[in-house]
């Protein structure tokens, strides 16, 4: 009776040795990638700040987001802007709007579309 008791004893030891053992290698683990994730956050900050970075225009940069949002969604559709509207959630006249002020030609990207389409179609037989 005496050495079944230890034998438990015995095994609830080896069994916070167990845990003990991989906490350690949790702990271990996570302050590799603490110090990996560190290191690449300092890697993309680069030599200066972001204010520093000459010509940076925010109105540019979210025109050139809308008129590549507005091309995708026109070459989406085959362009057609009501379905392409519905497709950015914008009303029909925004979006008319926008193709107008931003000189995009949906026909011609409908047309360029297929041109490739057809040109990935030749090139694959």
């Amino acid at each position: 009776m005496i050495e079944q008791g230890s034998r438990y004893a015995f095994e609830s030891e080896e069994a916070a040795n167990a845990r003990d053992q991989a906490a350690s290698v949790k702990l271990r683990t996570l302050t590799e990638l603490t110090h990996t994730l560190l290191q690449e956050v300092e890697s993309l900050k680069g030599g200066g700040t972001f204010e520093g970075r000459p010509g940076l225009d925010f109105a540019d940069e979210v025109r050139r987001f809308e008129v590549e949002l507005i091309r995708w969604a026109l070459m989406q559709t085959g362009g057609h802007q009501r379905r392409a509207a519905r497709l950015l959630k914008l009303k029909v006249t925004t979006l008319n709007a926008k193709i107008k002020r931003y000189g995009i030609r949906p026909h011609a990207l409908h047309a360029a579309d297929v041109v490739d389409h057809l040109y990935t179609e030749d090139q694959a037989a």
